[in-house]
């Protein structure tokens, strides 16, 4: 499915519709160049989960956890390009977790998806968006999208 949108506010309610229907256990793996909107599309998720802190990426640390109900995981795997041994990604998904990973091309964990979202840049304020998942909620994702092209 393919969906653009064309502010960074039609890319925050996406993220935050994505993230009402997001049940835990679930990983998401988001793809994309600097500036597509990885980290704007994480932190609406995180608010559609009922998560209220301020979501920022973690290229410095690799993963921040947020607490909450459920609780979200967010991993920039970015710097581990080149590293072989495991940090412990797959030590903090469990049956609470809603995990997002930022850059998964450089994971050096096996980590199965149950979503995938590729961000890519047309232009200054458009984005689309290419979702791949075989997940059962993808359905319901699929008529509960608001923003269409």
């Amino acid at each position: 499915m393919k969906i653009r949108t064309h502010s960074s506010e039609e890319t925050q309610i996406l993220g935050q519709q994505l993230g009402r229907l997001i049940q835990p256990p679930f990983v998401l793996f988001l793809q994309g160049d600097l500036g597509t909107g990885k980290t704007l599309l994480t932190q609406s998720i995180a608010l559609g989960l009922g998560i209220h802190e301020c979501v920022n990426s973690p290229t410095f640390v690799l993963m921040k956890i947020y607490e909450g109900q459920p609780r979200l995981v967010h991993v920039d795997a970015y710097r581990l390009d080149g590293i072989e041994e495991s940090i412990g990604i797959s030590d903090e998904l469990d049956s609470n977790t809603v995990m997002i990973i930022e850059w998964p091309q450089y994971l050096n964990e096996d980590i199965r998806e149950d979503m995938s979202i590729q961000l890519n840049y047309i232009d200054e304020t458009t984005r689309e968006l290419i979702f791949e998942s075989h997940h059962p909620m993808m359905e319901q994702w699929r008529s509960y999208v608001a923003i269409s092209d």
